[in-house]
């Protein structure tokens, strides 16, 4: 096996997590993968869902949480149970689709640059332009605007991150103070480059957002996005400078964490 993929569902059965499957299946071979799902107490057939795919599949295992546990512990959990003899790992939302040869295309970006950490496959910026039933005839012509297999940047899309053991082993768990959810992708990124590793997107393959996750309480959301600002801030100072200073995504800072 190549890589153990790790994603965790909560209810929205039919819009993200049967897609999902039916596709990873579709365009990955089985024997490359080991599937690790982590069911943060769904409500809405998800169980019963999972547990027949479980039945049916030898490379699938799943957790079964009593309670909604979040991000951070959700794909530390997965984490836990990784087959380390498996030379990958990748976080992915359950709301993405696949395309073919996205596997073997990512693998071998890392295969050519051993620096290379944290790395996504490219994705579509939203549904408006490229819709669902249309993007398995549109992501060729999407990727050929990129001149190079792979673009170094700070912090890859991490709906689809892909990264080696060598690393996990390296920078460890996914910090669980973000609990339940933002920050921990960028903490987790900049932790990458600590580590000496470079971050950026694989040009070369697609994955497909369906973007089905919910936005919940809009004054809740902003609390937790404040406190976890504030903790991301009180861990990287760096961190606090690129966003408050700079402004995210700025191309000069690409080229200053890039090759």
């Amino acid at each position: 096996m190549k890589v153990s993929i790790i994603t965790l569902s909560y209810n929205h059965l039919e819009d993200a997590t049967a897609p999902f499957i039916e596709s990873l299946y579709q365009y990955t071979s089985e024997k490359d993968f080991e599937l690790i799902i982590i069911d943060n107490n769904s409500t809405d057939g998800t169980v019963d869902f999972l547990k027949k795919l479980e039945a049916e599949k030898s490379n699938v295992r799943v957790i079964y949480n009593a309670e909604n546990l979040g991000y951070s512990k959700g794909n530390n959990q997965g984490l836990k149970i990784a087959n380390p003899s498996i030379p990958y790992i990748a976080l992915f939302n359950n709301d993405v689709l696949f395309t073919p040869n996205w596997l073997e295309n990512s693998l071998l970006e890392f295969e050519k640059d051993s620096k290379i950490g944290l790395a996504s496959p490219r994705i579509n910026k939203n549904m408006k332009v490229m819709r669902k039933d249309e993007y398995l005839h549109k992501y060729k012509k999407y990727l050929c605007q990129f001149k190079e297999s792979f673009t170094y940047d700070l912090m890859p899309r991490f709906c689809c991150v892909i990264f080696s053991r060598k690393l996990f082993e390296k920078v460890g768990y996914l910090d669980e103070n973000f609990t339940p959810a933002f920050y921990e992708d960028d903490d987790y990124s900049l932790r990458s480059l600590y580590a000496g590793y470079r971050n950026g997107h694989i040009n070369t393959a697609f994955i497909y957002h369906n973007h089905c996750t919910t936005s919940g309480n809009i004054e809740a959301r902003n609390k937790l996005l404040e406190r976890n600002r504030k903790y991301f801030y009180s861990k990287h100072y760096i961190g606090e400078f690129i966003y408050e200073k700079l402004g995210h995504g700025k191309s000069w800072i690409k080229r200053l964490f890039g090759k």
